[in-house]
């Protein structure tokens, strides 16, 4: 069995209601056909050290660090994509982290 890979999203949104509307709702409809779960995903967190570069967070599990990367690279994300970062963001960093193995 595949460790779990997460995304981390650190994005500055331009405008919240028009965020989750275009691309939020859209990107959950996606990600459950393909076993994908949204940990956490808000503008309300609190930053305990160093510097913080956006004013929305998300934290997206995938079922393996295949279909995180494959998910991310296909032609079904690629508008959305797009759009998150041509319209509805100023800025904002996206990073895969593998999961911690588990015993088993």
């Amino acid at each position: 069995m595949s460790e779990p890979a997460y995304f981390i999203a650190q994005i500055e949104v331009k405008d919240y209601e028009v965020y989750l509307k275009e691309y939020g709702f859209p990107l959950l409809e996606q990600l459950n056909v393909i076993g994908a779960e949204v940990l956490a995903a808000d503008f309300n967190f609190a930053v305990l050290e160093g510097d913080w570069d956006g004013n929305w967070i998300a934290i997206i599990r995938f079922p393996s660090a295949a279909v995180a990367t494959q998910y991310y690279e296909s032609s079904e994300y690629a508008p959305l994509k797009d759009l998150r970062i041509n319209k509805l963001s100023r800025r904002g960093s996206v990073v895969q982290v593998p999961g911690i193995p588990t015993g088993g």
